[in-house]
């Protein structure tokens, strides 16, 4: 499991377990980093509204990529 600062976006919340993580590079490709497990905003982080910023994060507890790749059937596409 990975527990990760998020400081843009909205934090997560009841129902998202299963999503996927991923983060944008320059260019604006989209680059898988996990499958969402927990996290959220207030209280642990992200504020009453439940947004996240810089100086007040939401938390994110995933599991890498590589390990979901490994562990599950099937394999991840690269495109």
């Amino acid at each position: 499991m990975v527990i990760a600062k998020e400081t843009s976006g909205s934090c997560a919340e009841d129902g998202d377990s299963g999503g996927p993580v991923y983060t944008v590079d320059s260019s604006g490709r989209a680059l898988a980093r996990g499958i969402l497990s927990g996290g959220g905003g207030g209280g642990g982080g992200g504020g009453g509204d439940n947004s996240g910023g810089f100086l007040d994060p939401c938390h994110l507890i995933f599991t890498d990529i590589g390990l979901a790749n490994s562990a599950f059937p099937g394999k991840v596409a690269w495109y």
